[in-house]
């Protein structure tokens, strides 16, 4: 393993012990006014991403910036608002190590942040391009850690690109403008759609699989050491799908403590409904039916006990599903516009909601 991977997995190792309690822990459903995050940006949020440790929780937005909160919310540390994009910025993830910050844009870039310098307002490493001379012409729509960091994996355009990456940490204030971060592609993996919507991939401990989702509506899994795509299910959702979500994914910030519940992962897609999907068959197994979705990506998440599914809606509320049963656990309002994306602090029994409104909110199971 690399230096890079081994400091990753002593960040694993080392990570706070989850406090969701399989069947002791009730459902996320009470309000934690004390956290909310009113006009987080000054457009709407896309996404959320939490750490490992359920203790920074990172976002994403419209006008192109990047938040950082420190959780929980109130104390000395306000929120830190990064601007490196251009255009609106579609996903974002944390390295196990907490140390590092990825994001993806609408501007056909991914960018790198070290969130443990002491300037973090410019990025330290720019993906523009994935040949030399030749750079980027759509939309990185996904970027994530990848092999317990690793890898970064991009999809931009009907592509996937898995890239060997180095940071720098010997740059300061002094030499920050000569940085020798640098990465390279290490792995094409072409789709064969028109586009990759999105992709998800396990960090938190090493997986040869990826998933991603496609304009034609299918998703693909995979191998990374087979170089081959393993399973393809067409006809995933009725339209394509826009959001994954893999048990121990990019914003899952950590597996489940039960690694045989990994074999599952969820999409959604603007059809109205999401689903859950059994890796092994490539079966749907359950379907999440009572959120609304007709245009926009909505997000969604796995708890880390797998008994809840959180979703985000157009309907100006967040949902919480029972995960067995695909029916309502309760309908969380509170918002003035789409919820974007819903998901559950890896550590505490938390549930955090984002929207358009450009505010973020909090339930917790007590």
């Amino acid at each position: 393993a690399t230096a890079r991977s081994s400091s990753a997995a002593k960040a694993a190792k080392a990570s706070t012990a989850s406090l969701w309690d399989g069947s002791k822990t009730g459902p996320p459903v009470v309000p934690q006014p004390k956290n909310a995050l009113d006009k987080l940006h000054g457009s709407g949020i896309v996404a959320l991403c939490y750490a490992g440790n359920g203790r920074m929780l990172g976002s994403c937005a419209m006008d192109g910036t990047v938040g950082l909160v420190r959780l929980p919310v109130g104390g000395d540390k306000p929120p830190l608002i990064l601007s490196g994009h251009r255009q609106m910025v579609h996903d974002i993830s944390f390295s196990l190590d907490r140390t590092l910050l990825l994001s993806a844009s609408a501007d056909c870039t991914a960018a790198l942040w070290r969130l443990d310098a002491a300037q973090k307002d410019k990025p330290v490493l720019r993906w523009d391009s994935v040949e030399a001379g030749k750079p980027l012409a759509s939309e990185v729509r996904s970027a994530k850690f990848y092999y317990m960091d690793g890898f970064v994996v991009l999809a931009a355009g009907s592509s996937a690109f898995l890239c060997k990456y180095y940071v720098d940490r010997t740059v300061n204030d002094l030499n920050r403008f000569t940085s020798d971060s640098e990465y390279r592609v290490v792995q094409q993996i072409p789709s064969g759609a028109q586009a990759i919507t999105y992709l998800d991939c396990v960090n938190s401990f090493y997986s040869n699989l990826l998933v991603y989702s496609a304009t034609n509506k299918s998703i693909q899994i995979y191998d990374v050491a087979a170089s081959s795509v393993v399973s393809t299910l067409k006809e995933a959702h009725s339209k394509a799908p826009l959001f994954l979500c893999l048990p121990g994914g990019a914003a899952q910030g950590g597996a489940p403590a039960d690694l045989s519940l990994c074999s599952s992962f969820l999409s959604s897609a603007p059809d109205g409904v999401a689903k859950l999907w059994d890796l092994r068959q490539g079966t749907s197994v359950r379907a999440f039916v009572s959120h609304a979705n007709r245009t926009a990506r909505i997000g969604v998440g796995f708890s880390p006990c797998m008994r809840f599914v959180a979703c985000g809606s157009e309907d100006r509320a967040a949902f919480l599903y029972d995960l067995g049963s695909g029916s309502v656990v309760s309908r969380l309002p509170g918002f003035r516009d789409v919820v974007s994306h819903a998901l559950f602090n890896p550590v505490f029994p938390q549930m955090a909601a984002c929207s358009y409104d450009c505010n973020a909110r909090f339930w917790s199971s007590s």
